[in-house]
């Protein structure tokens, strides 16, 4: 069965192009899980992370945009209250 599945990832693996069309990012990762259907899914990082996230997991780029808002709104709201005080 391994043996079947390993042939049909690198079937499908040459037939695609090995980039994300969602992300336009490499694929890292096989989705080996056939349950939703035939096809074997690759999966670039982001893919990856959506695909496992519990709200415990990010990529270093998502936490960096999620600081740079954080502190963007802290900002604000500093300026907010100066303003008014």
């Amino acid at each position: 069965m391994n043996d079947l599945k390993s042939k049909q990832i690198q079937e499908t693996q040459e037939a695609q192009k090995t980039i994300c069309k969602f992300h336009n990012l490499e694929f890292i990762a096989v989705d080996l899980d056939t349950s939703e259907g035939s096809q074997i899914k690759f999966l670039c990082g982001k893919c990856l992370v959506d695909k496992l996230n519990n709200y415990k997991v990010s990529t270093i780029e998502q936490s960096k945009e999620s600081i740079q808002q954080q502190s963007q709104r802290k900002l604000n709201k500093t300026q907010l209250l100066q303003k008014y005080s």
